[in-house]
Formats: structure tokens, C-alpha cells, sequence
């Protein structure tokens, strides 16, 4: 998390191990949240309620992340080169 370069992840589970418990009680707690609170009519009427994409995410925090190291990103650079002309 607030990494600006790729990195990779290995996820090391055991047999009998907390891990696996905390796998269990995950999926466990998805299923709750599934049967009981995924669908929403109060979402559905509202536009800015939904959840956004996690690619959508991972683009704004990139991007924000960028700023705030000073990266120029190629694409805002030609964004702002076109809008000048």
C-alpha cells in the first residue's frame, strides 16, 4: 500500500495456523455482508452511493500519489500540452 512501483506479494499459509482462522472468519463475514447488505434500494436510487471500480481506485490514489512526490505523469502532461494549444 502507497507503493508507486509494482511489487509483489506471497502469501504464506499453514495448515492449522491463525491464518487459516482468519480466512475462515473473512469469508464468513463476506457471506453476512452478502446476504444481508450488498444489495441496497437507497444505493441504487443514488448515483454517487455506488462503490467505485478497483481499478478506478488504484488510478486516483496513483495519481494523487504522484502529486504529492512531484511525478509528472506523461499522460497529465500531454492533457495539459493539448489544452494550451
Amino acid at each position: 500500500m502507497g507503493q508507486v512501483r509494482k511489487v509483489q506479494v506471497h502469501r504464506l499459509i499453514l495448515p492449522e495456523s491463525v491464518d487459516e482462522q482468519m480466512l475462515a472468519m473473512l469469508a464468513r463475514k463476506q457471506s453476512e455482508f452478502d446476504d444481508y447488505a450488498r444489495d441496497s434500494d437507497l444505493a441504487n436510487q443514488a448515483s454517487g452511493a455506488k462503490d467505485p471500480s478497483e481499478e478506478s481506485m488504484a488510478k486516483v490514489i496513483v495519481m494523487e500519489e504522484r502529486k504529492r512526490l512531484g511525478i509528472e505523469n506523461r499522460d497529465d502532461h500531454m492533457i495539459a500540452v493539448e489544452d494550451e494549444e
